[in-house]
């Protein structure tokens, strides 16, 4: 292969000096990042840049990365003009599984899987432009089945345009969408969705005018029940006021945007989560029906431009607005960073007991920690200048109003109640969101210089103090505290309680035995420190990891529910369960195994905290994938076994 590369290498430096004449090359050539052989024209600029000219073949042939019994074909037909895609351009993928089943008189009896998906496309000047059709089937036992087709499918200088339909097949369900888009790939009127969710068929409807979202509505299909109604009410009335004229601070902008529609709320609002599931069975279709341009899908599947778009209002923000947002995204990230180094900080744990003012000004930056992070979204926004299309006074409305003038704090210390009340003069809702949250982030920032000055008070005294036999009597207690968690005889299920069991052992006796020899064996103020703070540390995660060590097996066998289905038999009229998506829940229980029996081994606290957080991202990764098509997944998974290639196939 290398010494082919250089032939071509060789070939075409052998031509930098030809100009415009049109040269023919035939052999090895990566399309989109494949492998395989082409043939084409091409031409040197006055750049000695290669520009593609006339007709271009591409086809490959290649097996699986991850198995030999997989083969992956493709074949591309079409034109190029001065590098650009022109005309009609045609797409074949094919994805073949072979399964040998038997030898019988030294003849090979075998199984076929295959995938095909067809794409024929027209382009204008590089963009998509015209007629485009998709259809996908499979194959199987000698049966070939549609998967999946689209009716003529019309694009307009890259973007969609007038009515699309496009329909998926699984079995005896149909999901499709159907919609209609303005020229610039506006939606407009109606777009019908069905699609799977959590194993239901979902019947979504949305109504947009000219890209703007008027309201969807989501029911099961099967019962017909409304899951969800969301109505935007603000925009319908926005729209009225702009068509009568009386509008006043926004107006439509000129922009366009994704499939996501935003206007007075944030990604984590009602309004956007009851888009998603709807979207990505949108963007599915479009990352399948664009795979093959990468300005619309890039190489990891990502959809990077999308030909159907939205519309969204711009508003008016006053001089002192314009002005905050480029101060106030500093002034947030200063906060941000400060609050989140002391929190860090393995000492001031220790310390947030020692007396009562410095668990309260713990306890100040743990509230303003959480409140922080609830504007990172907002700020996001901010810092992108994607601000301008947010409804700012409804936005504070929803969302913010929980900033407000002042916080209470309350502690209980040496079983008396403390409180303090901390209030922020500069934030007014009176002033509108913006300028309310920078004298908001302005006040807090404040307030924050005197907890830190307080803070490192303490922590410079403790570092300095010679109570070391008070700190050893605190980690006993709290040392007592966590092996009660570890040893309690209110757990029933055997399972639980030897997993736990082990887990005590090699790291709250072992572990903890020998933290405590160097605690006692260091002779110095600052190594026992250090000494003493591993030992807390090892006992927070202790406490910490407990609850979610107990949840694991519970967590297990809701999947192992929730990864199965009802089957109905029509002919002995029974019913039973049935495990769907089989093969990514067998490579599920094997990670599951492993982990449990690398946490029941562990030695070290560490490696049990990052086994822990293996556990609950794997099950979040069953959770996401539930539902969704993984069947080609299911087939690399279903050809490896190490835990090692699981993990990497699953992306955790």
């Amino acid at each position: 292969m290398k010494r082919i590369v250089l032939l071509i290498s060789f070939f075409f430096s052998a031509h930098l000096l030809l100009g415009q004449d049109v040269q023919f090359y035939q052999g090895t050539y990566k399309f989109n990042g494949i492998e395989g052989e082409a043939k084409f024209n091409y031409q040197l600029n006055a750049a000695q840049e290669s520009i593609l000219e006339g007709d271009f073949i591409f086809e490959s042939s290649a097996k699986d990365s991850f198995s030999e019994n997989i083969f992956e074909k493709k074949a591309v037909k079409g034109k190029f003009e001065f590098n650009k895609k022109v005309g009609q351009w045609t797409y074949l993928d094919e994805i073949h599984q072979v399964t040998l089943q038997e030898v019988v008189d030294f003849k090979v009896i075998s199984k076929l899987q295959s995938q095909q998906t067809r794409i024929i496309a027209n382009y204008k000047s590089g963009l998509p432009h015209g007629k485009w059709t998709i259809e996908e089937n499979t194959f199987e036992g000698d049966k070939m089945q549609r998967a999946a087709q689209s009716d003529a499918i019309l694009f307009r200088d890259g973007n969609l345009v007038d009515n699309v339909l496009y329909k998926t097949f699984k079995g005896d369900q149909t999901q499709f969408l159907r919609g209609k888009l303005n020229p610039g790939g506006i939606l407009h009127g109606e777009l019908a969705l069905v699609y799977l969710e959590d194993g239901k068929l979902i019947s979504e409807i949305r109504n947009y005018e000219r890209g703007f979202l008027l309201g969807l509505v989501k029911r099961d299909l099967l019962s017909d029940e409304v899951i969800e109604e969301v109505i935007f009410y603000n925009t319908i009335e926005k729209l009225k006021q702009i068509e009568a004229g009386t509008q006043s601070g926004f107006r439509i902008a000129d922009e366009v945007f994704d499939l996501t529609y935003k206007d007075g709320f944030l990604d984590d609002g009602s309004e956007y989560v009851a888009q998603s599931k709807g979207n990505e069975f949108v963007e599915t279709f479009l990352k399948k029906l664009l795979k093959n341009d990468t300005s619309f899908v890039d190489g990891e599947g990502r959809l990077l431009m999308s030909p159907i778009h939205t519309k969204r209002f711009v508003y008016e923000l006053s001089r002192g607005d314009q002005k905050a947002i480029e101060e106030i995204p500093i002034l947030y990230r200063e906060n941000v960073s400060k609050t989140s180094a002391y929190l860090s900080e393995n000492s001031l744990n220790l310390l947030k007991n020692k007396s009562d003012s410095t668990l309260l000004a713990f306890n100040y930056l743990q509230l303003q920690a959480e409140k922080l992070l609830k504007l990172e979204n907002l700020f996001s926004q901010i810092e992108s200048k994607d601000i301008q299309f947010l409804d700012l006074a409804e936005l504070f409305a929803k969302y913010f109003t929980w900033i407000g003038e002042s916080d209470s704090l309350q502690i209980t210390y040496k079983d008396q109640l403390i409180s303090e009340v901390v209030t922020y003069p500069r934030a007014s809702s009176q002033e509108g969101l913006i300028q309310s949250l920078q004298g908001y982030l302005e006040d807090q920032k404040s307030q924050l210089r005197k907890r830190f000055v307080l803070l490192d008070i303490a922590l410079q005294a403790e570092r300095n103090s010679a109570e070391l036999l008070k700190l050893s009597q605190e980690i006993e207690t709290y040392s007592a505290k966590v092996r009660a968690l570890y040893s309690s005889d209110s757990i029933e299920d055997q399972r639980q309680v030897q997993l736990l069991r082990n887990v005590s052992t090699n790291i709250l006796t072992n572990q903890l035995r020998a933290f405590r020899v160097m605690f006692a064996s260091d002779g110095a103020y600052e190594a026992k420190q250090k000494d003493s703070e591993m030992i807390l540390m090892l006992l927070s995660t202790m406490e910490s990891q407990f609850p979610k060590i107990l949840e694991f097996q519970a967590e297990f066998d809701q999947l192992d529910v929730r990864y199965q289905e009802e089957i109905f038999n029509p002919f002995t009229y029974t019913r039973y369960n049935q495990r769907v998506q089989e093969r990514l829940f067998e490579s599920y229980e094997i990670l599951f195994d492993h982990y449990i029996d690398q946490i029941q081994n562990a030695e070290d606290f560490n490696v049990l905290n990052s086994l822990t957080t293996k556990i609950l991202n794997l099950n979040q990764k069953m959770k996401d994938l539930r539902g969704q098509d993984t069947r080609r997944l299911e087939k690399r998974l279903n050809r490896v076994k190490s835990p090692e290639q699981l993990e990497s196939l699953l992306e955790l």
